[in-house]
C-alpha cells in the first residue's frame, strides 16, 4: 500500500467511526455483555472494545481496568488495526517488536495479547476486541473461535448502529430540506411585504443557523480597499453574547460597522480561494488566524462564498455545530446560497444609492451651513463689503458694516455708484482696482483709499477687490473687502502717545530721582542747622530753605507720579466717599462765577488711595476752571456704574465736563503729553494732565478727552470696580523705652550718608558707614555680625541694597533691615513680603523720621552664627 493510500484510508477509517457518532458515549449493556462473555471464556485479566480516532483508542467497553482511551502510538491494537488481521501474542516480553512497549514495562505488565480486527463492509478495521493478562498464555482453538464470533456480534451491533444512523440521517435530511423550503418561503414572503434588504440578509442568517444547528454565523460583503485588496464588511452577525465578555464583545461591534482585513484566517482562506472551507477542529487548522479578544471559542467552521455573475460578492460563516461539518451541510444550504447572493447584491446596490444620497444630503447640508456662515459672517463681520457690477461700480448690496463706515442707509447707496462716495484724489485708482479684478487674475491688489462720509469727512480704508464668477451672459460683477482704517490709524497714534509719555516718564524719573538726592542734602544740612541754631535770623532763614525743601520734594512727588515711579499704598476705597471728600477741599477754591454741578450715584469700591483722588479731581477742576475763566460757565462732575468688557464686567464712570473755551483736535491729541499747556505763561506747569494720565493708567482705568472748540470739554474715567483687599502695612515694634543702637547706614552719597550719622550719633546711637553694598558686608562680617540696625540706600553701584538686605537676612534674620528708596518697585515689594526687608522709607527722608524710625524698633540682643 502507498503512503497516500494508507492516509486516505486513515481518513476513511476515521470518518467511519465518526459517522457512527457512538465515540464518548455512555456504556450499553448489548457491548458490556460481549466483553464481559468474552473474559470469562478466555480467561483473562483485562478484555476491550476499542474504536478508532485521529490520536487515540477510545474503550467503548472494557474488563478489568477502568481506563477510557489510550494513545494510539503506544497501543497495541493498533497494529491489529494498520495490519487489518488477528494479532496473537503468547508472551510481549519476548517479542522483538512489543518487549519494550510501554504497557509491558509499565505496572501493567502485559504479556498475553490477542486482538481481533472490527471490519463493516468496507472492510476497513475501526476497532478491536482484545484479550490482555499479566501472564502468558496460549488459547485454545475453541477461545479463539469464541472469541472471532463475539467479534462478528460485535461487527453486527456497530452495522446495525450505521443502519439506525443512516436512517436518521434521511430523516434529517427530509427535515432541513423542509427547513430550507420554509426558509426560502419566509425571505420570499419578507421580500413581498417590502422588507429592507438589510433584514432579508438577516433573515437569511437565521435560517442559516436553523437549517445547520450552528451556534453563530454571519453573512458579510467582500469589498476591496484602496489597495484593491478584499476585505469582510459584515451585514448581518448572530448574537453571541453568551457570557458578560462575549456580550461586551457583541455590542461593541456593530453588525453593520465590524470589518476584518486580515485574510490570515479561515474567512480569509475562503475569500482567496473562492472555495467552500469546512474544518471541524478549528483551533488547530493551518489558516486558522485565532479570534479576537472577547469573541466566543470556535471550535468548528464552515465558509461559503457568495457568487454573483461570476463575481464574489459575499461570504456566509457559520460555527460551532455540535456534530462538525461535512460536505452534506453544503449540499443542504447550496439551495440558499444563489438565494442570498441575489440579495446581497441587492444590499450592495441599496447601500451605494443610500451612500449617494447620503453625500448629496451632506453636500446640501454643507452647503447651507456655508451659506449660513457667510451670512452671518457678512452681517457680523467688521469690515465692510460691497457688491457691485463692472464697470459702472453701481452697489448691488452691501452689509450693515460698510453702511456703519459710509454713514448711509443701505437702500440709499444701491441707489448709488461706488465712484459716488470715493474721494475725487482716490477715483483713478478706484476704476484701475475694478477693472484688475475682472481681468485672469481674478483679483486686485490690496490698496489704500478714501471714501466720503454722509457727514463729508473722509474716511480712510484699505480695500482689496475680488471678481465674482458670473455666466458670460451676465454682467461683470465684483465684491470689495474693505477695512478701515480710522481706528488703527487713531491707536497707531494712541501707540506713539503712550511711547512718547513712557520715554518721557524713564526720564523725568530719573531726574527726580537724582533731584531727591540733592534735596535730600540741603533739607537734612537745614535740619541739622535748625536743631543748633539759637539765632532767630538764621533760623527764620533755615525755616525757609525746608520750605523750599518741602516744595521741591513736593514736585519731585508730582514728577515721580507722571512717570508712574512714586510709591502707592493702594488699598480698597469708596469711590464717591473719596470724590465727595476732594470737592469738600477743591470747592472753596472755584470762582463765584463758575457753578458746580455734582451727580454721584452710589458706588463700588475702586483699587486706590484718597489722596490720587483728590490729586486727579484737582488737575482736571484747575484745567476746566481756567478753560472758563474770566467767562461764567458750568464744571459737572458725575458718577455712575457701567458695563464693561467681558473682563471687566462692572465699572464706575467719572465724568468732568466744562462749558469753558475747548480745545482743537490737534491740542486734544497733545493733551497728555508732559509740559504742554495751551494756557498762557506762568500760568500752568503743563504737567496737570500729564499726572492725572499716569494716576488713571495706576487705577487700570481708561481716560478720554472729547473737546470742541468754543463748545467745552467732557473727560471720561472708567475705573474697574475692586473688592476690599487686605492691606500690608510694614511691621514696627514699639520699644517700651529709648535704646541706643549700633547701627550701619550704607548710602553712596557721602553728603546723604554724613547727614544720617550725624543725626543719629546726636540721639546717642553708634553710627558705622559704607558707601556701597560691597563694602557694607564687609564691614558687617568685620563687627562679627553685631549690629543693631541696617539702614541702607537701594540704588548703589556694586551691589543694590535689596541684594545687601537679602544677604545679611540669610545670615542674621533678626537684625531689621530698613531699605531707603525713591520709588518702589515690585522687586522691593516682593523682598519685603518675604521678609528680606523690614520696611520701606521713600526718599527724601526728614532727620526727625529717620530717627523716630529708628526709635520705633525693638532690637532683640542676638549674636548670629
Amino acid at each position: 500500500m502507498s503512503e497516500i493510500q494508507a492516509i486516505d484510508e486513515e481518513q476513511e477509517r476515521v470518518k467511519i467511526v465518526r459517522d457512527l457518532a457512538i465515540l464518548n458515549t455512555p456504556a450499553e449493556p448489548e457491548f458490556d455483555e460481549v466483553v464481559r462473555f468474552a473474559g470469562e471464556l478466555c480467561e483473562t485479566r483485562y478484555v476491550f472494545l476499542t474504536l478508532v480516532d485521529s490520536e487515540r483508542l477510545w474503550f467503548k467497553s472494557k474488563l478489568g481496568l477502568d481506563i477510557c482511551e489510550i494513545q494510539r502510538e503506544i497501543s497495541i491494537c493498533n497494529h491489529t488495526l494498520l495490519n487489518n488481521c488477528i494479532l496473537e501474542i503468547e508472551d510481549a516480553r519476548k517479542h522483538p517488536v512489543f518487549c519494550d512497549n510501554p504497557l509491558v514495562k509499565s505496572d501493567l505488565s502485559i504479556r498475553f495479547y490477542v486482538g481481533i480486527p472490527l471490519r463493516l463492509k468496507s472492510d476497513i478495521a475501526i476497532g478491536t476486541l482484545c484479550v490482555m493478562d499479566d501472564k502468558p498464555k496460549v488459547l485454545s482453538d475453541v477461545q479463539k473461535k469464541g472469541l472471532l464470533l463475539m467479534a462478528k456480534q460485535i461487527v453486527h451491533l456497530l452495522e446495525s448502529r450505521s443502519n439506525k444512523k443512516l436512517a436518521q440521517l434521511e430523516v434529517e435530511k427530509n427535515r432541513e430540506t423542509e427547513k430550507i423550503i420554509n426558509a426560502i418561503a419566509c425571505v420570499n414572503r419578507d421580500y413581498l411585504n417590502g422588507v429592507s434588504t438589510r433584514a432579508l440578509v438577516s433573515d437569511f442568517l437565521k435560517a442559516f443557523l436553523t437549517i445547520t444547528d450552528s451556534q453563530f454565523g454571519f453573512i458579510a460583503e467582500v469589498l476591496s480597499d484602496k489597495n484593491k485588496q478584499p476585505y469582510l464588511k459584515h451585514i448581518a452577525l448572530a448574537d453571541v453574547s453568551k457570557d458578560s465578555d462575549t456580550a461586551d464583545y457583541f455590542n461593541s461591534n456593530p453588525d453593520s460597522e465590524l470589518e476584518f482585513h486580515n485574510l490570515d484566517t479561515l474567512f480569509g482562506a475562503v475569500i482567496r480561494t473562492g472555495k467552500a472551507l469546512i474544518s471541524n477542529d478549528a483551533k488547530h487548522h493551518p489558516q486558522s488566524g485565532g479570534t479576537p479578544s472577547g469573541h466566543p471559542s470556535l471550535k468548528q467552521f464552515a465558509g461559503f462564498p457568495l457568487f454573483r455573475e461570476g463575481e464574489m460578492v459575499g461570504m456566509v460563516g457559520l460555527a460551532n455545530r455540535e456534530s462538525g461539518y461535512d460536505e452534506r451541510i453544503l449540499q443542504f444550504v447550496e439551495p440558499l446560497l444563489d438565494n442570498c447572493s441575489l440579495i446581497v447584491k441587492a444590499y450592495r446596490s441599496e447601500m451605494e444609492k443610500d451612500a449617494f444620497l447620503s453625500a448629496l444630503e451632506s453636500e446640501k447640508q454643507a452647503f447651507k451651513k456655508l451659506s449660513d456662515k457667510f451670512s452671518s459672517l457678512y452681517h457680523s463681520l467688521d469690515d465692510g463689503i460691497v457688491e457691485c457690477s463692472v464697470p459702472d461700480g453701481k452697489i448691488l448690496d452691501c452689509n450693515p458694516a460698510f453702511c456703519k463706515m459710509i454713514g448711509y442707509d443701505k437702500q440709499s447707496l444701491c441707489n448709488l455708484t461706488i465712484f459716488d462716495i470715493t474721494d475725487s484724489a482716490s477715483l483713478q485708482q478706484s476704476e484701475i482696482k475694478l477693472a484688475e479684478s475682472i481681468s485672469e487674475k481674478g483679483e486686485s491688489e490690496a490698496f489704500e483709499k478714501h471714501y466720503i462720509h454722509s457727514h463729508g469727512h473722509p474716511v480712510p480704508a484699505l480695500v482689496k477687490v475680488f471678481k465674482v464668477n458670473t455666466n458670460p451672459a451676465e454682467t461683470p460683477r465684483a465684491w470689495g473687502l474693505i477695512k478701515d482704517l480710522s481706528v488703527q490709524q487713531k491707536r497707531e497714534m494712541q501707540r506713539a502717545q503712550r511711547k512718547k509719555m513712557e520715554s518721557l516718564g524713564t526720564l523725568s524719573g530719573g531726574i527726580a530721582h537724582d533731584f531727591n538726592n540733592i534735596l535730600a542734602i540741603i533739607s537734612g544740612n537745614a535740619e541739622l542747622l535748625k536743631m543748633t541754631q539759637a539765632n532767630k535770623e538764621l533760623l527764620h532763614h533755615t525755616c525757609k530753605i525746608l520750605d523750599a525743601s518741602q516744595r521741591g520734594a513736593e514736585l519731585v512727588k508730582r514728577i515721580l507720579a507722571f512717570s508712574r515711579k512714586n510709591p502707592q499704598s493702594h488699598s480698597a476705597i469708596d469711590l464717591k466717599k473719596a470724590i465727595e471728600q476732594a470737592l469738600e477741599l477743591i470747592q472753596p477754591t472755584i470762582s463765584t462765577n463758575i457753578s458746580l454741578r455734582v451727580d454721584l450715584q452710589d458706588s463700588g469700591m475702586i483699587s486706590s488711595d484718597e489722596s490720587s483722588v483728590t490729586q486727579l479731581l484737582m488737575n482736571l477742576i484747575s484745567n476746566a476752571c481756567q478753560a472758563i475763566e474770566p467767562n461764567t460757565g458750568t464744571i459737572e462732575i458725575k458718577l455712575c456704574e457701567i458695563s464693561g468688557h467681558h473682563a471687566d464686567p462692572l465699572q464706575l464712570r467719572l465724568t468732568v465736563s466744562d462749558t469753558g473755551r475747548g480745545m482743537s483736535q490737534l491740542q486734544t491729541s497733545q493733551a497728555f503729553d508732559p509740559f504742554y499747556t495751551t494756557k498762557e505763561k506762568g500760568r500752568g506747569t503743563g504737567l496737570g494732565l500729564a499726572i492725572v494720565h499716569g494716576l488713571v493708567e495706576d487705577m487700570k482705568a481708561h481716560i478720554h478727552i472729547d473737546s470742541q472748540e468754543g463748545i467745552g470739554s467732557n473727560v471720561t474715567i472708567d475705573i474697574p470696580v475692586s473688592h476690599p483687599g487686605i492691606v500690608h502695612q510694614a511691621h514696627r515694634a514699639e520699644s517700651p523705652e529709648f535704646e541706643r543702637h549700633k547701627v550701619l547706614v550704607v548710602e553712596d552719597e557721602t553728603e546723604i550718608a554724613q547727614l544720617y550719622m550725624e543725626a543719629l550719633q546726636a540721639d546717642g546711637h553708634e553710627v558705622f558707614t559704607a558707601e556701597n553694598g560691597e563694602q557694607a558686608w564687609h564691614l558687617f562680617e568685620q563687627h562679627d555680625n553685631q549690629f543693631d540696625i541696617v539702614i541702607s540706600d537701594d540704588q548703589m553701584p556694586i551691589m543694590r541694597g535689596i541684594d545687601l538686605a537679602k544677604r545679611i537676612k540669610m545670615k542674621c534674620p533678626d537684625i531689621p533691615v530698613v531699605l531707603l528708596s525713591g520709588f518702589i518697585s515690585q522687586y522691593i515689594e516682593e523682598a519685603q513680603a518675604k521678609g528680606d526687608i523690614n520696611l520701606i522709607l521713600t526718599k527724601p527722608i526728614a532727620l526727625d523720621e529717620l530717627r523716630n524710625t529708628i526709635k520705633q524698633f525693638k532690637v532683640i540682643k542676638t549674636r548670629c552664627c
